[in-house]
């Protein structure tokens, strides 16, 4: 087999480097890997089926980032084999408004090899957008160097729907008080203390004798 440098192009179709012959090597048929696959030890079999009997989200990744292996219970959530999902980023699964934030937080955990814990919004397989707390923990070997990571994803839709709804109560609530013409206090039933007077909009601290 002859080897030679590939002739290189940019997207605008401009050459970088001309193709020319290096040698001639001798190889074994189905031999040929992508050559970062020998940084890192291969991963077992049988690993695949104890991930997929954790009932959650479960994925390794290579030191990278590149997706090596996930379990069946991610699959079935977006619908993708795994080969699809190893394309994650063209593929649509994170929602577009959380691309940016979670690129940078992903690409500084794995630029300081540090573990990484952020929320993000993952497409399910019927589009439909849910709350995931994405969480990943490098392993090292013993110098140091990231061998892999291992990634936790758990779905927290409900209560971030939940805080939300609060929140969005919260709000309508202060909007009634601020529109009534008198002052309005409202009081924790316990010691006394309020929560928040309309006419200062001074929020907690004190009681109804101005202690």
């Amino acid at each position: 087999l002859w080897v030679a440098r590939a002739a290189v192009q940019t997207h605008h179709g401009r050459l970088i480097e001309q193709g020319a012959p290096l040698g001639r090597i001798r190889v074994r048929a189905g031999a040929i890997h992508d050559p970062r696959d020998a940084e890192i030890p291969r991963l077992p079999a049988e690993l695949a089926e104890a991930i997929d009997g954790i009932p959650g989200f479960v994925g390794i990744l290579g030191p990278d980032g590149r997706v090596e292996l996930v379990n069946r219970q991610i699959m079935t959530y977006c619908g993708l084999t795994l080969d699809e999902l190893r394309n994650w980023d063209a593929a649509g699964i994170v929602h577009q408004d959380d691309q940016m934030r979670n690129a940078e937080l992903f690409m500084a955990a794995i630029a300081e090899g540090a573990p990484y814990d952020h929320e993000i919004r993952l497409r399910r397989f019927d589009g439909v957008f849910r709350w995931f707390s994405n969480r990943g923990v490098p392993v090292k070997d013993a110098s140091g160097e990231v061998l892999r990571w291992y990634v936790l994803l758990t779905d927290i839709d409900d209560r971030k729907r939940a805080e939300q709804a609060l929140a969005a109560n919260e709000r309508n609530l202060r909007q009634t008080l601020d529109c009534i013409p008198t002052l309005v206090m409202c009081s924790n039933g316990k010691d006394g203390a309020y929560e928040f007077d309309s006419l200062s909009g001074r929020v907690g601290g004190s009681d109804f004798t101005g202690k």
